[in-house]
């Protein structure tokens, strides 16, 4: 009994990663030895006296996502302005964590993302999703958040991993964000009411202040 493995584009691989050898019933190639995206064929050579047979099978390695890229940025109706350098942002900012030009054979994608208020301690998950981004208020006053993501291809190797803090574990990307502890009411107000309510609201706000004494 004797098993081979080669490939085109790794017609000799390391028998050394042949974890238990080449002569035992089962077969197992360390981690990492064969090229992602590489068709492999695994063969069984096999005799019993004066018996021989041979069996092999085709084996094709996925090809994770490439080239492509994660970005912080400030949406603003269809546009969103890059968020680079320091990331600080004001609480109750929206962020968007958006994904772009990450390419491979096996689509369509998908998208985890997730978060952290501690640095990792704690996690949050979002279901996996079709979109390449997810828009995230900034809630954390005088803190900080670290978005992540990990994008799959549809037989689910993920793009090239890295660590990220804590308990996060390996992902695609992520980011961190310093929160400010305060906004001015101000600009967070106006964000949300029309100038006439705003011209209204500040109008009452003034009389009760008149008349409060």
């Amino acid at each position: 009994m004797q098993w081979q493995l080669f490939s085109d584009m790794d017609p000799s691989p390391d028998v050394a990663n042949f974890i238990v050898g080449q002569e035992k019933p089962i077969f197992i190639v360390k981690s990492r030895t064969l090229i992602a995206g590489s068709t492999y064929s695994v063969r069984l050579q096999c005799m019993l006296e004066n018996l021989a047979g041979v069996s092999q099978l085709l084996v094709r390695l996925n090809q994770p996502p490439s080239g492509g890229q994660c970005l912080l940025c400030l949406p603003n109706g269809d546009a969103c302005t890059p968020l680079t350098g320091g990331v600080s942002v004001d609480v109750f900012d929206e962020v968007r964590f958006q994904c772009s030009g990450w390419m491979t054979q096996d689509s369509p994608l998908t998208y985890n993302f997730g978060l952290s208020y501690d640095d990792g301690t704690t996690l949050t998950r979002f279901p996996v999703q079709a979109k390449a981004n997810i828009d995230i208020p900034c809630l954390n006053p005088g803190g900080s958040i670290v978005l992540f993501v990990v994008v799959t291809s549809s037989r689910g190797s993920p793009a090239v991993l890295i660590d990220a803090p804590g308990s996060i574990g390996r992902v695609t990307a992520f980011k961190s964000i310093t929160v400010s502890e305060a906004r001015r009411r101000r600009r967070l107000f106006a964000s949300h009411v029309h100038n006439s309510e705003w011209d209204i609201l500040t109008r009452t706000v003034t009389c009760v202040k008149m008349y409060a004494f």
